[in-house]
């Protein structure tokens, strides 16, 4: 299983191809559980170090692939399944905030950049 959360990371990164959903099944069919288990690590590390808009297209069909295994899968814990899915959201949610002030920040660091240019 440590092979497919390399694929995982490389291809949330860009250096590695799209892990295909066939794949992903394959890998689900020896134990569900456990190939939720790495979507949502290798989603959760991710987000941490997100640069761009290119990476959350990969981070959202990683979850999307969290849901064709749950609709695929009757044996998978879904108690857990949903309290990870409810961190996730709270983690989302907090960088969301976190960009708003870096943002806020920012805007304001213009205008006090603008009122020592025009004083200058």
């Amino acid at each position: 299983m440590r092979n497919i959360e390399r694929q995982l990371k490389s291809f949330v990164k860009g250096t590695g191809p799209k892990i295909t959903y066939d794949t992903l099944c394959a890998y689900a069919d020896r134990n569900p559980n456990e190939v939720i288990h790495i979507l949502f690590k290798v989603i959760n590390d991710e987000l941490n170090s997100i640069t761009g808009i290119g990476n959350l297209d990969k981070i959202r069909e990683l979850v999307q692939s969290i849901g064709i295994i749950l609709a695929n899968y009757d044996d998978i814990n879904r108690g857990v399944v949903v309290r990870k899915l409810g961190k996730l959201d709270e983690k989302i949610d907090r960088l969301k905030i976190e960009n708003r002030k870096k943002f806020a920040d920012i805007q304001n660091a213009f205008q006090e950049l603008e009122k020592v240019r025009i004083e200058l």
